[in-house]
């Protein structure tokens, strides 16, 4: 019943730079900064998966001023067979917003890096008729409410980094001219911390995955009528 969660690089760059640039056409924006992220299996009865991300970063939309972020987000995964009922379970609780009193480190060798800081998770629950051929379409949702978190995670770089770059261009007419590129460095790393709070979880052990990243440039230029409906 385990499935993957894991704050990978990519999603979570992608999710902050939604969030940090402005949606207006015709922009030119730049993105510089590091993370962190890890997934652990712990091995309980409810097959849970905790998941952590932290970004350290800056973002600019010329001519405004770079905004530096400081994020952290937390995901806990769950799924079990409740056979008193004969259904699949399957619980998630995730950050629905960046924390707010974070502190986050990411060094810039990329050997280590720590985050703690109060979160707040939203949870559902979803209970599929049958565990053994689950039927996905007579589902029933429930809303768990919130549930506060302290969380304390430490990366230890393992290794040597990897470099990845990319490019993209796409050209849709004298209006609409796409650009992007991106140069980023991943090393492999340890992790390990705790979940307390009104989720208990407790010590994060059994990890599944873990890495530190830097990005340290990436542009978009977009044409105006790229968003023009026909």
């Amino acid at each position: 019943m385990k499935r993957r969660h894991v704050l990978v690089a990519v999603g979570l760059v992608a999710a902050l730079m939604a969030a940090a640039w402005p949606s207006s056409a015709g922009s030119h924006q730049r993105f510089t900064g590091k993370g962190a992220d890890a997934s652990w299996y712990l091995g309980d009865a409810m097959n849970t998966a905790v998941s952590v991300g932290v970004f350290d970063g800056s973002f600019a939309s010329p001519p405004g001023r770079a905004l530096r972020e400081k994020n952290l987000f937390v995901d806990v995964y769950q799924a079990w067979c409740d056979q008193s009922t004969d259904e699949l379970v399957e619980r998630e609780y995730f950050t629905y917003e960046p924390a707010s009193n974070a502190v986050v480190s990411v060094s810039s060798k990329l050997d280590r890096a720590s985050a703690s800081g109060h979160v707040d998770l939203v949870g559902f629950e979803v209970r599929s008729p049958s565990c053994d051929n689950p039927d996905y379409e007579n589902q029933t949702y429930t809303d768990l409410g919130e549930f506060a978190e302290t969380v304390q995670v430490a990366w230890t770089g393992i290794g040597t980094a990897t470099r990845s770059s990319s490019n993209f261009h796409f050209n849709g007419g004298p209006d609409c001219k796409f650009s992007s590129h991106s140069a980023s460095k991943y090393r492999d790393a340890d992790a390990a911390g705790t979940l307390s709070g009104d989720l208990t979880v407790g010590s994060l052990e059994g990890l599944a995955y873990a890495d530190l990243f830097s990005t340290r440039d990436m542009s978009i230029d977009i044409g105006n009528g790229c968003f023009l409906g026909k």
